[in-house]
C-alpha cells in the first residue's frame, strides 16, 4: 500500500466517522490490518490540525 492509499483510506475514514476498529477490520483495509496504526495516524493527525489544513497537507487520495 502505497502514502497515496493510506491518505485515501484515511480520508474515507474521517468522512465515515470510523473508530479503529471499524478502519482495521473494514474492507478497506483486509489482507492489510498491519498498516492499519499507520492510516490511524493519519486519521489523527487530522483531528489535530483540522481537515482544511490535512487536505491542503496530502492532495493526493481522493475525496471519499
Amino acid at each position: 500500500m502505497d502514502h497515496a492509499e493510506m491518505v485515501q483510506i484515511a480520508k474515507r475514514a474521517i468522512y465515515k466517522k470510523w473508530d479503529f476498529e471499524q478502519l482495521k477490520y473494514g474492507d478497506d483495509m483486509y489482507g492489510r490490518e498491519h498498516l492499519a496504526e499507520d492510516v490511524w495516524a493519519l486519521v489523527e493527525e487530522c483531528e489535530e490540525i483540522g481537515t482544511t489544513a490535512f487536505y491542503a497537507k496530502y492532495p493526493e487520495g481522493a475525496a471519499p
